[in-house]
Formats: structure tokens, sequence, C-alpha cells
């Protein structure tokens, strides 16, 4: 972020929701949270944005406009999929006419869960793909939390390896249940290390 020399503009495109994310997205326009003195502007113009937020699923008949907003962006621009629909498809995921996510159509930089999103959310936690290594050792309970720093603040950060095929919203979704669960004061990695541990302790009987 040491490099952004102004307010980041955005622009948003509602692919298929049922509105609940476009309006919690405009909401954070609003003078309750206000974005705006930031700086911050939705613009109409791809050419002035960048920041493309998109809500909702991705279908035959917008999946080229998304393309075409996104091809007249300027550089450098990012892409954000803003609810579990433009992560993954959501509740229209099995639908006939609905393809999956943002990221079936153009390459996405941060994912949003949530049905809805809201706009007093925070940044609780980072998570970080990338492609399974068979010569990489992984902590596979996730005991060890890692934190990366966002402008000062140490945000939570997990890194999930991953193999062509999985279906990255899901995941991402788990991800963030189990970060909430631990919040609340349940770790269920830790729980599930001691019921092993106290199984060993009595010969493999509970």
């Amino acid at each position: 972020m040491s490099n952004v020399g102004k307010s980041p503009w955005i622009i948003h495109y509602d692919g298929s929701s049922c509105n609940g994310c476009d309006i919690e997205v405009l909401a954070a326009l609003t003078p309750l949270y206000d974005a705006e003195r930031f700086g911050v502007v939705n613009t109409g113009n791809p050419k002035h944005a960048d920041i493309f937020v998109v809500t909702g699923g991705i279908n035959d008949q917008n999946a080229p406009v998304v393309k075409q907003i996104y091809d007249q962006m300027l550089e450098p621009k990012v892409v954000v999929a803003c609810g579990a629909c433009a992560c993954g498809g959501g509740v229209y995921q099995t639908c006939y006419n609905i393809r999956g996510g943002v990221d079936t159509v153009i390459p996405v930089d941060a994912y949003v869960p949530g049905c809805a999103v809201k706009p007093e959310s925070n940044v609780d936690l980072v998570v970080n793909f990338e492609l399974w290594d068979d010569d990489k050792a992984y902590d596979r309970l996730g005991l060890e939390t890692e934190y990366t720093s966002i402008l000062g603040v140490n945000v939570p950060c997990v890194t999930i390896p991953v193999r062509p095929g999985r279906n990255l919203a899901v995941i991402l979704e788990l991800a963030a249940m189990n970060n909430r669960q631990k919040k609340m004061g349940y770790n269920a990695a830790v729980t599930l290390a001691q019921e092993h541990d106290k199984m060993i302790d009595n010969g493999g009987r509970y």
C-alpha cells in the first residue's frame, strides 16, 4: 500500500445477485460508514476505476460484460468478489444458467465471503491459496496461528495448499467459519489434538 498515491475508486457490477450484497456495498458509502471521506468514489467509468467490485454469480449473459469491464480498466487494478455468489455461485451454484464465481471469467484478487456481506465487517482473516507441493510439509491441523501485517495491524493468516479442481469458494467459507469459532473460544484443531492424545493414553479407546 505504500506505493498507492491516491484514494482508490471502485466500479461496482451486479452479476445476478439477490441485491443483498449490492445494498451492503452501497451502504458503505452512506453517511453512517462514509467511505467517501477517504476519497473512495463509486464511478461508472471503468477507465477511472482502480477496484472492480462484483456481486452475484456469473452466467452466460453477464460473463462478456464482466470481461469487457475488466479489460477496459487500466493497470494496476484489483478485482474483489463480494459475497458468496461472487466467490463461487453461492445458493445459485447448481442452477442451470450459473457458471460459478467471478474467477470463471476474470482473475480475482480478493474473495469476501458472506450472505450478505456487511459494510462494518473488518479484515479478520487472510487466506493464501497455493498449488500443492509434494515436497513441502504442511501444517494440516492448523495448530499454529500465523499472522500478516496489513497497514501495521497483525491479522491472522492461513495458507491452504490446493490441487486443480478444488472448490475454492467452499474452502474459503470453511476457513472463515473456523476462524470465527476461534474468536468465539473454540479451536477445533486443539480439541482434535487433545482427543487424539487422550485416546492414545487410553490404549486406543475413548
